[in-house]
């Protein structure tokens, strides 16, 4: 789900450039990671989303806003169709988002339901010149983002420049090039990378479990190393003082598989909204106490109550402890 931040400068002379092989593994990625659709239809976050994940819309404040008119027929036109969204199409359109219903599978039902009215499409090589289209100017912002950022991205793993490019193409700038995140990635810290990507936010006072975060982390714990995955577990030990039982746990079964696969292709379901059974771990800015939970029921005896919010411009759910 691209971002919109499209106008974008080249600070100065660092920004490394893709390597096309690395261009290549990426846009394979989130071509098969998004999928393709030639009708509007609604993403994990209730966004009206067409082709390759390319959103119509973004989140603020737990409300889907839609971009103009004048904006979504921009990225229709990067199709090459000279179809052309009406003022009483982009009606029906804003009075599909935003349902009562606010998160998981019934959002998204609720939402497509209300587009099913909407008979607005495109051919399917028309959506794949739309994908080649938005994917060569969202990693002309990547590698800007990254040149502002002095991020080298030509010497990153490729596990880890897989998380940073799937989260600039949904989230632009704000969602991967955060300070904390910029700083790890400059310092080759990669554990604590992957850490914060995964638990925190780059946002002061926003906590929480961004689940399509927590697939992507996952991804690249399978495609690591046995060597990488050791080093980057003791950055995140370095980093949080402890690692994150999640991705201890991750590490165990990945290991235990040989790398073979990953626990998230287990899961019935990981998108925006579904719970993510977790120990309670201490961590930095968390809302009780400095402690962080994502279960149920606490294991301390205690009663859980969940808290959503966004991070990085996308709903999570945080959950926290209240003893």
């Amino acid at each position: 789900m691209p971002n919109s931040d499209s106008k974008v400068k080249n600070s100065g002379f660092f920004a490394t450039k893709l390597a096309p092989p690395q261009r290549d593994a990426i846009q394979n990625k989130i071509r098969k990671g998004e999928g393709l659709r030639t009708s509007i239809y609604s993403d994990t976050s209730g966004v009206p989303t067409m082709g390759v994940g390319i959103a119509l819309g973004y989140v603020e404040n737990n409300t889907v806003v839609l971009y103009s008119k004048k904006e979504i027929n921009q990225r229709v036109a990067m199709s090459g169709s000279n179809r052309r969204l009406l003022d009483s199409e982009y009606i029906m359109l804003q009075k599909a988002i935003n349902p009562d219903l606010k998160e998981g599978q019934n959002l998204i039902d609720e939402v497509d339901g209300r587009l099913e009215n909407l008979k607005f499409s495109i051919t399917k090589p028309q959506a794949e010149t739309q994908f080649e289209n938005m994917f060569k100017e969202q990693m002309r912002n990547l590698e800007s983002y990254a040149d502002d950022a002095q991020v080298a991205l030509q010497d990153l793993p490729s596990p880890i420049l897989s998380v940073v490019a799937d989260n600039s193409y949904r989230g632009g700038k704000s969602l991967v090039f955060g300070e904390r995140s910029s700083e790890h990635l400059r310092k080759q810290n990669y554990g604590a990378f992957l850490t914060e990507i995964m638990y925190f936010s780059n946002k002061t006072g926003e906590d929480g479990i961004d689940n399509r975060n927590v697939g992507t982390v996952e991804e690249a714990l399978a495609k690591a190393t046995p060597s990488q995955r050791e080093k980057w577990k003791q950055q995140a030990k370095g980093y949080h003082n402890s690692l994150p039982q999640e991705m201890q746990q991750d590490i165990s079964n990945i290991d235990a598989r040989f790398g073979q696969n990953s626990r998230i292709k287990n899961k019935d379901a990981l998108g925006v909204g579904s719970e993510i059974k977790l120990a309670p771990q201490d961590r930095e800015g968390a809302a009780e106490g400095g402690v962080q939970y994502a279960q149920n029921s606490s294991n301390a005896g205690g009663t859980e109550h969940v808290k959503a919010h966004m991070r990085e411009g996308y709903p999570v759910k945080a959950y926290t402890r209240q003893a």
